[in-house]
């Protein structure tokens, strides 16, 4: 439930949330504006891949939970700091 508050309070809006889990991935994804997805543990890389690649044809933002937990605490550019490669 954390993740659908901070996500409202940045949109400073009431938004729609759609869950599925495991092997389960939602065919049409036009309707969606943003995938926040799990660290793959259930999945393959080209199982992972291929859920890539379907967000990317839809042109939908695609985050993995960790990295959007640590964007909207404010905690994210402080923990890629360490790698100025990625801090831009």
């Amino acid at each position: 439930m954390k993740i659908p508050r901070w996500l409202e309070k940045v949109a400073g809006d009431k938004l729609n949330f759609t869950w599925c889990s495991g092997t389960a991935f939602e065919e049409d994804l036009e309707k969606y504006k943003l995938i926040v997805h799990c660290g793959s543990c259930m999945h393959n890389r080209r199982e992972m891949m291929s859920r890539i690649r379907r967000a990317q044809n839809h042109k939908i933002p695609m985050v993995n939970y960790g990295v959007l937990i640590g964007h909207v605490t404010g905690i994210l550019d402080r923990v890629i700091e360490p790698f100025p490669e990625i801090n831009t």
